[in-house]
């Protein structure tokens, strides 16, 4: 089913019913069949995140069809909840069970949550203390300041396009050329890449929804190797998370983060 899609026009799909599923004042999308109401009790972010994985795994550029109606989407969605539910089954003890609910806990509530550009705020009280700034640019190449600059250029970007040009110039704003670059290429993977890894973490049992979603830590996909600085973002509650609290597995391993007295950093934000 996912192989007659298209990618790049389901992708943006994705990012449109993201958005709208987000953010109570996006613009309905009405050409999905179904007014505001309807649409979200039929779809949930969580769906999307595993939607986005199995249409870069599996759809072209090649195929026909896309995902812009409900006649469309409705199809492929049920498919992908009874795929779920065909792996749960393999496993019902009661153990299992249980398990599963904590699952699916970490699963939906961290989509709950608030995730608009005030985090973005939140994060740069937190990482902007000048003891960070050494251990930012040693791990990003970036000063707190310019990495959240451009963390909240691209958000505010992805409120209305679901592409961005990574060789945009930033000189004005002193960031330089090769230091924006260097900052894709860190939250960016082309789709090449994004299937292998993909690949090699699917399990075919009770986890294939589970699994871990490369998405998380490079939200920016490439789809054209003759455009690599064209980059999508389907899912933009997935760069937010990961310019905020995704930072931090960016600096853990830099020397000198763990010496610094973080608790009272935290206490001062």
């Amino acid at each position: 089913m996912l192989r007659k899609q298209h990618l790049e026009a389901s992708l943006i799909d994705v990012w449109q019913l993201a958005r709208y599923l987000s953010n109570n004042d996006a613009p309905s999308p009405g050409r999905f069949g179904y007014n505001a109401n309807s649409l979200r009790t039929l779809l949930y972010p969580w769906d999307l995140l595993l939607l986005a994985r199995e249409l870069i795994l599996h759809a072209s550029n090649c195929g026909q069809n896309r995902l812009d109606t409900m006649t469309s989407l409705g199809p492929v969605v049920n498919a992908m909840r009874d795929a779920s539910d065909a792996a749960t089954r393999l496993k019902l003890d009661q153990e299992d069970v249980l398990i599963g609910i904590h699952r699916l806990a970490h699963q939906q509530f961290r989509f709950q949550g608030n995730h608009d550009l005030s985090a973005m705020g939140r994060y740069l009280l937190v990482f902007g203390q000048v003891e960070f700034d050494k251990i930012m640019l040693a791990s990003t190449g970036l000063a707190t300041a310019q990495y959240y600059f451009l963390g909240m250029a691209v958000a505010g970007h992805l409120l209305h396009s679901p592409r961005v040009n990574a060789a945009q110039n930033y000189g004005e704003f002193g960031i330089s050329r090769e230091a924006s670059s260097d900052f894709f290429r860190r939250l960016a993977l082309p789709v090449s890449e994004l299937r292998e890894r993909f690949n090699a973490a699917t399990q075919y049992d009770g986890l294939w929804q589970y699994t871990w979603n490369e998405l998380e830590a490079h939200p920016l996909v490439g789809l054209d190797p003759k455009k690599p600085e064209h980059l999508y973002c389907p899912l933009p509650v997935l760069w937010l998370r990961r310019v905020t609290a995704g930072l931090y597995y960016d600096l853990a391993n830099t020397r000198g983060f763990s010496a610094l007295r973080c608790t009272q950093l935290f206490q001062s934000s």
